[in-house]
């Protein structure tokens, strides 16, 4: 919940806890959106601490995501790198294949 001090500013709060660690959070349709990347969960939260699993993602972790013009959802799954979308009718779906990293070669050793 948001309160007002005195000078007119907006006072912070807390609006959720016990995130195992919370990334790419991002303001979307009236909402705080992040990737827990602890429970490999998309997480929506209001500004009264309602909050929402969005999304489980079946990777490693969730990455980042952010939307497309139509409202899907895309998320960037971390050591796969794939790119998934979120369909209408909640499945996912890769929008794109990772794509094999070229071979390093080792070093030359130091002289």
């Amino acid at each position: 919940m948001q309160t007002r001090s005195t000078d007119g500013l907006a006072t912070p709060c807390t609006l959720l806890t016990g995130l195992g660690f919370g990334e790419s959070a991002r303001w979307h349709d009236g909402r705080l959106w992040l990737a827990n990347w602890d429970t490999q969960q998309i997480i929506a939260v209001d500004l009264e601490s309602r909050n929402e699993i969005v999304l489980n993602v079946p990777t490693t972790l969730p990455l980042s995501f952010d939307w497309l013009p139509d409202g899907r959802i895309l998320i960037v799954s971390g050591p796969e790198g794939f790119l998934m979308r979120r369909e209408p009718d909640g499945s996912l779906v890769q929008q794109r294949r990772p794509q094999t990293p070229p071979s390093l070669a080792p070093s030359p050793p130091l002289s």
